[in-house]
């Protein structure tokens, strides 16, 4: 299947693939500093060496959509990457919680005479 494209994009293909320009787009915002996830577990997440130091209140996203937001600590990681573990975490949703007890039969909404 390659062989019909041309040489210059097999190659930007290949430079791509050896430094993993495609995949994963997890990332963790806190205020205005926006850091890439590289790992990411039921018991926290790893960042690459060198990010900002993150403490505190953070929200997770893959891409634009929003995952969760967390309260974080940083504890030993793996080597030289930094690793934060979850003190709270709470997954987003679309919706708005509701302040009473939806009935499973409740109609979808309610007609009135006219």
């Amino acid at each position: 299947m390659d062989s019909h494209l041309p040489d210059e994009v097999l190659l930007g293909m290949a430079r791509a693939a050896r430094r993993g320009g495609s995949g994963q787009r997890l990332s963790v915002h806190m205020g205005d500093v926006v850091v890439r996830i590289i790992s990411l577990d039921e018991h926290g997440f790893t960042v690459p060496e060198g990010s900002p130091n993150l403490r505190g209140a953070v929200s997770l996203y893959d891409g634009p959509r929003h995952m969760a937001d967390c309260l974080v600590m940083r504890i030993k990681g793996e080597g030289d990457l930094p690793h934060y573990e979850y003190k709270r975490r709470t997954e987003a949703t679309a919706d708005a919680p509701t302040d009473y007890v939806r009935s499973a039969d409740a109609p979808a909404g309610l007609l009135t005479q006219s």
